[in-house]
């Protein structure tokens, strides 16, 4: 998994509040992750470079590795992976970062942290009050006016172009999202992207991307700091 936050939103504050936040960092914790997980996770294999946290139990039915592309010591909070329910862990490694799992382990996690320390039982984050804070923010941004130009080419080359120097909204619909191979997205740098899908199908099985998404000409993953993908209404991803 390359470093690309996904915040997986399933279903902020004032829009006043929301305004003042959007100049430092709206996510908050949840930014200082590669994964912020609000329900379970079944991840059938790979890895996740940065930081992962997951709100319910966490299940890996093979090798997994986190945390690899982390200094040492984890994230900014000192986290490497974090669990709010019971953990089954099938071998990997935890490279950098302290470990906290609320509930039962199943498999040997211990062995698998290289540079930090298992605390279990323990929960360092309030996934309640942090779901209420994001499902509120992913509610206000689908509700934002769109102002961006979509163009979705028959083959499935989607284009989204916006000209605002400040926030750019583009509203898809599930059908135009399905029929996506390739994303390019086109706005003024240093602009926030916002992304608003509907729908309730699951991304991942009823349409991957296979092609590239270009960020103003870059596929490299931190071309897309200041853009969010807002599927406000997939309970699966």
């Amino acid at each position: 998994m390359k470093k690309l936050l996904t915040l997986v939103l399933l279903s902020f504050f004032t829009i006043n509040s929301f305004l003042a936040q959007t100049t430092s960092d709206p996510l908050g914790i949840a930014n200082t992750f590669n994964g912020f997980i609000l329900g379970d996770l079944n991840h059938p294999g790979g890895d996740s470079e940065g930081a992962l946290a997951v709100g319910g139990t966490a299940v890996f039915p093979t090798a997994f590795t986190i945390a690899d592309r982390l200094p040492s010591g984890g994230n900014s909070l000192g986290y490497g992976f974090v669990a709010n329910g019971d953990v089954t862990w099938n071998g990997g490694t935890i490279q950098h970062g302290d470990v906290h799992i609320a509930g039962t382990i199943t498999g040997d996690v211990n062995s698998s942290i290289l540079d930090g320390t298992l605390y279990n039982p323990s929960t360092p984050i309030d996934f309640s009050a942090q779901e209420t804070y994001l499902k509120s923010l992913s509610d206000h941004w689908k509700n934002l006016t769109p102002n961006g130009t979509i163009d979705l080419q028959a083959w499935g080359g989607l284009t989204l172009t916006g000209t605002d120097s400040d926030l750019n909204v583009f509203s898809l619909t599930e059908a135009q999202f399905k029929g996506t191979g390739q994303v390019v997205v086109v706005v003024p740098a240093g602009s926030t992207v916002i992304i608003n899908v509907a729908g309730l199908s699951d991304a991942s099985s009823d349409h991957p991307f296979w092609g590239n998404m270009s960020f103003n000409g870059s596929v490299q993953g931190s071309a897309w700091t200041n853009a969010i993908w807002n599927f406000y209404e997939m309970t699966t991803f």
